[in-house]
């Protein structure tokens, strides 16, 4: 019982953490977290570039990322496009004039995981990586 408390416990520091990390970067340029999040995620998984992925891949609820592309379009840091005729699915990525945020965003990101595995020999996070990767795979064969 003690590592499910353990576990929760990383989990929700995690989340507030790096939101606490993101938060002058998406102020400074007058994001939201989620819009951020948005661009970020698109930056990072660019084979991943529809809504439908965001919200499979990282669990963003359909109206956080309908509302967030709608303001990213808006304000000219978002693109989409439709591949080879396909009019289903709208295919988004950041804009030039996003490059700057996930230029930023990205260093950010690394400062972050950085600061995280401080102290933490590369075997333990190579151990840590494996592991996590497995329970992935087991969550992914488990039924609802």
């Amino acid at each position: 019982m003690k590592q499910s408390v353990q576990f929760w416990d990383l989990v929700s520091t995690f989340r507030r953490k790096y939101r606490e990390a993101c938060s002058p970067l998406y102020r400074k340029y007058g994001l939201k977290q989620n819009e951020f999040d948005v661009l970020m995620f698109l930056h990072n998984n660019p084979e991943a570039d529809t809504a439908a992925r965001m919200i499979e891949q990282r669990g963003f609820s359909k109206s956080q990322v309908s509302s967030s592309v709608s303001h990213l379009m808006e304000k000219g840091l978002l693109e989409a496009s439709y591949h080879n005729d396909n009019r289903k699915s709208i295919h988004l990525c950041p804009s030039a004039s996003a490059e700057q945020i996930v230029t930023e965003g990205k260093h950010m990101q690394d400062l972050f995981l950085q600061k995280l595995l401080q102290g933490i020999p590369e075997a333990e996070i190579n151990a840590a990586a494996d592991m996590m990767q497995t329970m992935l795979a087991n969550m992914k064969e488990m039924k609802a």
